[in-house]
């Protein structure tokens, strides 16, 4: 599975932010208003484009906001914005998957504004900089949130990682679990596994990871035992392996697209932001002063 399938695999699954947990909802606010008010004092009509958009968080953001501007967003990844936007949205602005941002399909000098949450990054930097200065009009704004090599996303997503790989080791979860499904392994058998996984990994594994994986397990088990039905319940597992493989290679693009305060200073020359104007700012969490959001870089072409 290559890195672009494994951000289509991603938003398929109805996902609208890229790496803020569901339960932070203090955070996904923090953003919004970050967006609102970047577009506050823009005029009716204009235009912005949004890169790497995923399924729209900052789209939906600015849309929530301003109604009456003309809004673009567009991701390398299939996109499916239609699951987690409303139809209002859909209806007014344009969603472009499978585009790439280094080779933008737009008119030089198209847009007011450019925009990029968590995402502008996984590009290569220096081409996909240039792109977005040629499209973005002169007297444009920019604003970016780039991920920071020391974020509390980068801990969270290391973690997950790691526990991620031990389903995958030799004696992990997962080859149990396929050696039940070629039938060198009974239920019982796997369940004693499933415990003594547990044992060994005791106050390291969370709910959000190894008890989902548990969850599916247990489908797996009930297809092959009390339905009879061994296909589905193969194909289940290879999902299972397919959608943990796509997720670790989300998380090893992400923590490679960490950039440092050297890299920040670099990516405002290359977009070519009036320096009197650009502004970049390490961002903290919701009532968290001490921790590591992301970077924000704002500016004017």
């Amino acid at each position: 599975m290559n890195e672009n399938q494994a951000w289509s695999c991603y938003w398929q699954d109805s996902h609208l932010d890229s790496c803020i947990a569901r339960s932070q909802q203090q955070d996904q606010q923090l953003l919004m208003n970050l967006w609102q008010q970047f577009v506050k004092n823009s005029s009716p009509n204009e235009h912005l484009l949004d890169l790497a958009t995923g399924n729209g968080s900052v789209i939906h953001a600015i849309h929530n906001e301003r109604q009456d501007l003309n809004l673009v967003g567009v991701d390398y990844a299939a996109i499916s914005p239609s699951t987690s936007a409303s139809e209002e949205e859909i209806g007014s602005v344009r969603f472009m998957g499978n585009t790439d941002i280094s080779a933008l399909p737009f008119k030089s000098n198209s847009f007011d504004y450019v925009t990029s949450q968590f995402g502008f990054e996984y590009a290569d930097v220096k081409t996909a900089s240039k792109e977005l200065s040629r499209v973005l009009k002169k007297g444009g704004r920019c604003q970016l949130v780039i991920h920071h090599p020391n974020s509390e996303i980068l801990t969270s997503s290391s973690k997950r990682n790691d526990e991620l790989n031990w389903l995958l080791e030799p004696e992990g979860l997962l080859v149990h679990l396929t050696a039940y499904i070629d039938n060198n392994l009974s239920a019982d058998q796997l369940d004693k596994c499933g415990q003594a996984y547990m044992d060994k990994y005791v106050g390291q594994l969370t709910k959000d990871v190894t008890g989902q994986i548990y969850q599916v397990i247990g489908q797996i088990i009930s297809l092959k035992e009390h339905q009879g039905n061994n296909e589905l319940a193969r194909l289940t597992v290879e999902n299972l392996m397919n959608r943990i493989k796509a997720e670790l290679s989300r998380l090893n693009q992400l923590k490679a697209a960490a950039m440092s305060a050297e890299n920040i200073e670099e990516l405002i020359k290359l977009i070519g932001l009036v320096p009197e104007s650009a502004k970049m700012k390490v961002l903290n969490p919701f009532n968290a002063p001490e921790l590591i959001f992301g970077w924000l870089i704002n500016g004017r072409k």
